[in-house]
């Protein structure tokens, strides 16, 4: 995946954010065809996804909640200096 297609993918939200990377990395007739675990349900059967392209996501959503989580403590930190609360940052 492009840095381009990444940095297009939505932040704030998990959930689209895991769409956006898959949106990005597949068609949708692939998608279509295919499930995260290649599991078979009582109405189709899907072949898995590539399980490195699978790693590859997962960490880029675990770098994503982390990254995340420090502009959190970032701004917490800043908005607590605003209202006059000791800061621990």
């Amino acid at each position: 995946m492009s840095d381009v297609a990444l940095s297009r993918c939505n932040r704030m939200v998990p959930q689209k954010f895991v769409n956006d990377l898959l949106t990005a990395t597949y068609t949708e007739e692939y998608m279509a065809c295919h499930s995260l675990g290649g599991k078979s349900s009582k109405e189709s059967s899907k072949a898995a996804l590539p399980p490195a392209d699978v790693q590859q996501i997962i960490g880029k959503c675990c770098l994503m909640l982390i990254l995340l989580r420090s502009v959190i403590q970032q701004r917490v930190c800043a908005l607590s200096v605003l209202v006059g609360f000791p800061s621990t940052c």
